[in-house]
C-alpha cells in the first residue's frame, strides 16, 4: 500500500475505515508534508504545502461535508502535480473530485493486529479476545491494549468493549458534533438494522445518522458497519442492561410484524434475517453475526471450477473427519448432476467456502437420496419444493457466517430446508436453529465412525413465525428469575399458609411446564426437560451426578439445562409470579 501511494501521481484519495491505519501510513512516506484537519488553521496550511511543487501534500481527516469544500477549493486554487486527500469514504462522486484516483486501505489480518497488542504489552490469555473483538481495525486495538493497562477487566467484555467504544465515538465526534446522535447509534447497533420508525428520528436526524462514516444502508434499513456494531452494542449492553433489551424486544416485535405483512421471499428476506439476529440464542448470532470485515461475493459454480470445488470438498472432508475418497465421490456426482447446485464464496485470490445447495428434482435426486435414505419419501415429496443441504464448508468465521445467511435467504425460496450432516459443529447449529430432527439415517455414508444425521425446518410464509418464536427465549431476568424459582422445587414443601398457597401453586405451574418440555416432540426441548426432571424433580443430586446419569458432556448439560430454564419461563408466560 505505502509503494502504491508512493508511485500514484496527482490527486488520489486514500479511502480507510474508522481506525485502520490511513494516518500512519500517510506519515511513513518520504518527502511528504502532512496537513491534519483537525487542527486549526488547517485551510492556510493546506494553501502554504499546495506551493510547494517539489513536495508530496497529504490532508489527513476530510471527513464531513465542510472539510471536503475547504479541501477542494485550496486544490482547486493552486494546482499541485501530488496531493493525497485521506477519507473515510470514497470522494469520487461527490461534485468536483471526479478526477481523483482512489486506493482503498482494508483492515489488516489477524495475525499483524496480533503483533500490534502484544507490542502494546497486551498478553498470551488476552490476545485472543482482542484480536476477535479488533477485527483487522487497528484503532480497536490500540483502545483495548489501553484499556487493559488500566486494569480494565477482560471477562466479562462489557467494561473493555465501553472504553473501546469511548474512543470510537470520539473519533467519530468530527463528523456529527454533540452528543444526541449516540444515543441513536448505540440503539441502532443494538437493533441490528433500522429505519425511521424503529429509531424514532425525523427525517433529518435519519440522514445525519446515515451520513456516519460507520453507518451503512441495507436493505433492512441502516446498519453499523462490524466490528464497530459489536463493540458499541456489547458496551450498551454493559451500560444499560434493561434499555437494551428494551431496544432488542422492540425492534424483535417489529421485525416479526414486517415478516408476517411481506408479501414475496425478496421482501421477506431481510426481515427473517434480522428476526434471526434478534431472537436467536449466544450460539446462532455468535455463528452467523460475527464481528468481521466486508462481505465477499457468493455465486453459482461453473463447470471450469470444479478444481477449486473438489479442493474444498476435501477441506471439508479433512475437517469433519470423512473418508476423503468417498467425499471425491461425491463431489463428482454432485458436479455431474448439476454443478451450479455448488455455491462458492471467494476473495480476490478465489473461492474460499461453498455450499451444496440444491432444489431437489429430476436432475438433482441422485445426488440427495443416499443422504436422506428412509427419510427420503416423507421429506422429498414431489408435492412441495424442497431445498437440500448436503455440503457447508469455510474457515473463516465470517465468511463462513455470510454463507450460513445465504442457506436462510435461499430457502425462503422453497417450501422446507433439509439438511443431512455427520458433522457435530453442523449438527449443534441446527439444533440451535430449532430445526426438527428426524434422526440417524442407515449408512454410515462418509466412513467416519457415525450416519449423517438428517433435519428439516419448513420456510413457507405461514410456518415462519412459530420457528421464530421457538427461537426466541424469554428475556435474561425472566430466565434468572426462573432458575431461582426452579431451585426451590428441591427444598421441602411449604408450612400451611397465604404464602404457602402462592408458593405450592407456582410449584405446581412450574412442574406441569417441566412435563409439558419433556413430552416436546423437540429432541432438545425433551432433552431438557429430561435433565429438569432430574436435577429439580429427582432429589438432592448434584450436576455432575445427573450428566453423568444421562449420559452427557458437561458442556452439552449445562447447555440443555439453560435452554430448559428458557423454556419454562416461556410456557410460564413470563409472569411476573417468577
Amino acid at each position: 500500500m505505502a509503494r502504491a501511494l508512493r508511485t500514484e501521481s496527482g490527486l488520489v484519495n486514500l479511502v480507510g475505515a474508522l481506525g485502520t491505519g490511513k494516518s500512519t501510513l500517510i506519515a511513513s512516506l518520504p518527502n511528504s508534508q502532512v496537513i491534519d484537519m483537525d487542527r486549526a488553521h488547517a485551510g492556510a496550511d493546506i494553501r502554504r504545502a499546495l506551493s510547494r511543487p517539489d513536495i508530496r501534500v497529504a490532508i489527513d481527516n476530510v471527513d464531513g461535508r465542510r472539510r471536503l469544500g475547504v479541501a477542494l477549493a485550496a486544490i482547486t486554487a493552486i494546482p499541485h502535480p501530488n496531493v493525497i486527500v485521506v477519507t473515510r469514504r470514497p470522494v469520487v462522486s461527490l461534485p468536483g473530485w471526479s478526477n481523483v484516483s482512489t486506493i482503498r486501505l482494508e483492515p489488516t489480518c489477524d495475525e499483524t493486529i496480533a503483533e500490534l497488542a502484544a507490542e502494546l504489552g497486551v498478553g498470551d490469555r488476552a490476545l485472543p479476545a482482542v484480536v476477535r473483538m479488533a477485527a483487522g481495525v487497528p484503532l480497536i486495538a490500540v483502545a483495548a491494549a489501553r484499556a487493559l493497562a488500566q486494569d480494565i477487566p477482560l471477562r466479562p467484555d462489557g467494561p473493555l468493549a465501553d472504553h473501546v467504544a469511548g474512543e470510537i465515538l470520539s473519533r467519530l465526534g468530527r463528523e456529527l458534533p454533540g452528543w444526541k446522535w449516540q444515543f441513536l447509534l448505540r440503539g441502532l447497533a443494538t437493533m441490528g438494522a433500522g429505519d425511521e420508525k424503529m429509531l424514532r428520528t425525523r427525517p433529518d436526524q435519519f440522514d445525519a445518522l446515515a451520513d456516519l462514516t460507520l453507518v451503512n444502508r441495507s436493505t433492512a434499513g441502516l446498519v453499523v458497519a462490524e466490528p464497530f456494531r459489536w463493540v458499541l452494542e456489547t458496551a450498551y449492553r454493559w451500560r444499560d442492561p434493561s434499555g437494551h433489551q428494551a431496544v432488542r424486544s422492540k425492534a424483535a416485535a417489529y421485525r416479526r410484524d414486517r415478516m408476517v405483512s411481506a408479501t414475496t421471499a425478496a421482501e421477506r428476506a431481510p426481515q427473517v434475517e434480522q428476526a434471526l439476529f434478534l431472537h436467536g440464542d449466544n450460539q446462532v448470532r455468535e455463528t452467523f453475526f460475527p464481528p468481521g470485515r466486508p462481505f465477499l461475493p457468493i455465486r453459482a459454480a461453473r463447470t471450469e471450477d470444479s478444481g477449486a470445488i473438489g479442493e474444498l470438498m476435501q477441506g471439508w472432508a479433512v475437517h469433519n473427519g470423512f473418508d476423503r475418497k468417498q467425499c471425491d465421490r461425491l463431489a463428482e456426482q454432485w458436479v455431474s448432476d448439476d454443478v451450479t447446485g455448488f455455491h462458492l464464496i471467494e476473495d480476490a485470490a478465489g473461492p474460499v467456502g461453498l455450499l451444496r445447495l440444491v432444489m431437489v428434482g429430476d436432475r438433482t435426486i441422485d445426488g440427495v437420496e443416499p443422504l436422506v435414505q428412509q427419510y427420503g419419501d416423507t421429506l422429498l415429496g414431489r408435492s412441495r419444493r424442497t431445498l437440500f443441504l448436503g455440503a457447508a464448508f469455510c474457515p473463516h468465521p465470517v465468511a463462513h457466517a455470510q454463507l450460513l445467511r445465504h442457506i436462510i435467504e435461499n430457502a425462503l425460496t422453497a417450501d422446507r430446508l433439509v439438511v443431512s450432516t455427520a458433522g457435530h459443529d453442523y449438527q449443534q447449529i441446527l439444533s440451535a436453529l430449532r430445526f426438527a430432527t428426524h434422526g440417524d439415517i442407515r449408512d454410515d455414508t462418509f466412513r467416519c465412525g457415525k450416519p449423517p444425521v438428517v433435519f428439516s425446518n419448513q420456510f413457507t410464509a405461514a410456518a415462519l413465525p412459530g420457528w421464530i418464536g421457538r427461537l426466541g427465549g424469554a428475556d435474561d431476568d425472566h430466565v434468572q428469575a426462573t432458575a431461582f424459582a426452579l431451585a426451590r422445587l428441591r427444598e421441602p414443601a411449604s408450612k400451611p399458609g397465604l404464602r404457602a398457597v402462592a408458593v405450592d401453586e407456582l410449584r405446581e405451574r412450574m412442574t406441569s411446564a417441566i412435563a409439558t418440555l419433556t413430552a416436546s416432540p423437540d429432541p432438545v426441548d425433551a432433552e431438557s426437560g429430561r435433565i429438569l426432571t432430574a436435577y429439580y424433580l429427582g432429589g438432592q443430586r448434584t450436576h455432575v451426578q445427573v450428566y453423568l446419569q444421562l449420559h452427557l458432556s458437561r458442556a452439552t448439560y449445562f447447555r440443555r439445562l439453560r435452554h430448559g430454564h428458557a423454556a419454562v419461563a416461556r410456557i410460564l408466560g413470563q409472569t411476573t409470579a417468577v
